[in-house]
């Protein structure tokens, strides 16, 4: 992680902005204003000195650089809303952000979690699809954590179903309430190409879906047209959801409303966050599609 590199771009508001300007985060175009259709001028107001154009006619009309960005509904200043996206992008655990920052707790929070939801909506827009005709795909669904009481509440078992394509190592990972076939076949059908080779522990679920004459075939076994479910080693997607499983563990638990987030930000991550540095410059580039400025 270059802590110089954090200090270059964050060192004031000023330089800051003009980082997110260069990653089209925010605004960049300067507004007219709709009464005169004046160009507005660059001045800082409020308390916080926010960056603010203003029509040097109509005073009273004024534009936030923030607005309709990513960013428009915080007070936080730029510097330290890139911080946050520096630190999440890198990992760092809610504690050591709050003491490099300055930052209460529940305000890093709430930014990590913004930061997820960036996550998931990439991955809405952009479903994941493994596999292909005459490809191997690994699908299995095991528990993530098991039925159990806490501090007097019963926290419910969590089962995520998971496929990982073995020549390319794509995979993806869904929450899921149950290992029923009425559950997992629109699962295949959305993540899975047609055509895919299908290896599962040959559980009854899978024997299901084989028998249900799904169009276009989504899994095939030519050795035995009848059967087409293979039960072979699946040791590939099982690597995937221990090493999801691990991520989760680092974190010291997951609140059970926030586990589909954290399972699209292991997903996005281990697309777009090979290196700190490759989830910081993909996290700017998704907000910048998620949120496009003038």
């Amino acid at each position: 992680m270059s802590f110089d590199f954090l200090i270059d771009i964050a060192s004031d508001d000023d330089t800051a902005y003009a980082f997110l300007q260069e990653r089209h985060c925010i605004r960049h175009a300067t507004p007219k204003c709709i009464f005169c259709d004046r160009v507005m001028t660059w001045v800082k107001t409020g308390r916080g000195r926010d960056l603010t154009w203003r029509c040097p006619e109509h005073k009273s009309r004024k534009v936030r650089a923030r607005s309709g960005s990513f960013w428009q509904n915080s007070q936080l200043s730029y510097s330290k809303l890139l911080q946050l996206a520096f630190f999440w992008s890198h990992s760092i655990q809610n504690k050591t952000c709050e003491e490099f920052t300055g930052l209460q707790n529940k305000t890093v929070i709430q930014w990590y979690q913004y930061f997820r939801n960036v996550c998931s909506h990439y991955l809405i827009q952009n479903p994941i699809m493994i596999g292909g005709p005459g490809v191997n795909v690994e699908l299995d669904v095991p528990l993530m954590a098991k039925k159990r009481y806490n501090k007097g509440h019963l926290v419910p078992e969590r089962r995520v179903f998971g496929g990982v394509c073995p020549d390319t190592q794509e995979g993806f990972l869904v929450l899921v309430p149950d290992s029923e076939a009425t559950t997992l076949l629109p699962l295949i059908q959305e993540h899975v190409h047609p055509g895919s080779i299908i290896h599962t522990d040959g559980s009854a679920s899978y024997k299901s879906i084989s028998k249900m004459n799904v169009e276009p075939p989504y899994i095939h076994h030519t050795d035995n047209p009848d059967d087409p479910i293979k039960d072979v080693c699946i040791n590939y997607v099982e690597n995937y959801l221990t090493k999801a499983k691990n991520k989760f563990k680092t974190m010291c638990g997951i609140q059970g409303n926030f586990v589909d987030s954290y399972l699209d930000e292991f997903q996005w991550r281990e697309r777009f966050g090979n290196t700190g540095m490759d989830a910081f410059n993909n996290l700017l580039l998704h907000i910048s599609q998620w949120y496009p400025t003038p």
